[in-house]
């Protein structure tokens, strides 16, 4: 892929073993132009609170654009279908929750002054960045995962460059490191 001039790296929610078992959900929290920092990392809590109340740990990682992405790991059991209408109804719920403050529809329309909550991302053939990937934009930013401890002191979803993502990870351990043991979480059983 590097002798083909590739920079982002863009991954289905399954694996080759069970492409049609998810074991990942991936929200991405997309603010509009006008929209704070501070809001995005607001949205990533609500969402991970959320998400925790139906039973899910999730992880935290910039996008290497403008937002964040909380990924969810899954035991690769539950089809597309049901996995797309869980990750639709919790974006539709916040939505509901926080109308001022979200959007979860793709129309453009209706995003300023929002976070978008791209569900979107969990349907059959969708992508979305692979952590560690860098992005094709200005400074080749990098899609960093985040311990959520780290989500205050970080400014923005295109912060990390190579060389500090290479810097970091010769300091610290990934913070994503021994997420596998999440990927036994199953969807609530409304959505199995």
């Amino acid at each position: 892929m590097v002798q083909l001039g590739a920079l982002e790296f863009h991954i289905w929610g399954s694996r080759e073993g069970h492409l049609e078992t998810p074991d990942r959900i991936v929200f991405d929290l997309d603010p509009a132009p006008d929209v704070r920092w501070a809001d995005v990392r607001t949205a990533a809590v609500r969402l991970r609170n959320d998400l925790s109340r139906r039973g899910l740990e999730s992880l935290l990682m910039t996008s290497g654009g403008k937002g964040l992405h909380v990924v969810v790991p899954l035991r690769p059991e539950a089809d597309w279908s049901d996995v797309k209408r869980f990750s639709r109804d919790v974006a539709e719920d916040l939505v509901r929750r926080y109308p001022q403050k979200y959007v979860a529809s793709m129309s453009k329309s209706k995003r300023p002054g929002k976070v978008f909550i791209d569900h979107f991302r969990n349907g059959r053939g969708a992508t979305a960045i692979a952590p560690y990937s860098l992005r094709a934009r200005d400074g080749a930013p990098v899609a960093t995962p985040l311990a959520w401890n780290e989500l205050g002191k970080t400014a923005g979803g295109g912060v990390w460059t190579a060389a500090r993502v290479l810097r970091r990870l010769r300091s610290r351990p990934d913070p994503w490191a021994g997420a596998d043991k999440l990927g036994r979480q199953r969807l609530p059983g409304a959505y199995r």
